[in-house]
């Protein structure tokens, strides 16, 4: 390849480089407002919206919503134990959606419950981790003790009949020192 054919293959690259960082930044545009468009949509739903339900003795028909907006006021962090998977920079990077939520496996708890009176108020709601939240519930906990049960039942290894025995222990440990966190 001659002088030229270099000099024209590089500038091509250089070329095709640009259009690409031309491509990354439209996208990383078009994040950003998607992630603007959420944030005002939730201000919007926070003043408009959430104040019909708050009062509702049962799960409102905006409950995902204000799932996403209790989560997000808390920074998707446990408020009993505070494990959370991001830091703060990761967060304020992230686009908040359903998989998001499912992600981190925070739960949504009342911290008054609907059948003591509770209500759907943001200020009744709490963002806490599955651990904790079976641990706000003795219910969960025996619930889960009987699958795990079953999965014992069904388990035909060796190894498998072990991990479960040691599940099942832990989970019988767990309802023995039972002691819900005082809001």
């Amino acid at each position: 390849m001659d002088g030229l054919g270099v000099y024209l293959a590089v500038g091509w690259l250089l070329f095709l480089a640009i259009l690409k960082s031309i491509d990354i930044y439209n996208d990383n545009k078009k994040q950003n407002e998607k992630r603007q468009n959420i944030l005002n949509s939730s201000q919007e739903w926070a003043k408009e919206i959430e104040p019909l339900h708050r009062n509702s003795r049962s799960y409102p028909v905006d409950w995902s919503q204000r799932k996403l907006f209790v989560q997000k006021r808390d920074k998707y962090t446990c408020q009993i134990c505070s494990h959370t998977r991001f830091t703060q920079s990761q967060i304020s990077s992230l686009i908040l959606d359903r998989e998001h939520t499912m992600w981190t496996r925070l739960h949504v708890h009342h911290k008054v419950p609907l059948s003591m009176g509770g209500t759907n108020d943001l200020t009744n709601l709490v963002s806490i981790c599955e651990t904790c939240h079976e641990n706000q519930h003795r219910h969960m906990l025996e619930a889960k003790k009987r699958l795990c049960l079953q999965k014992l039942h069904r388990a035909r290894s060796v190894q498998s009949i072990s991990q479960w025995q040691q599940e099942l222990h832990l989970i019988q440990k767990r309802l023995d020192q039972f002691s819900p966190h005082q809001w």
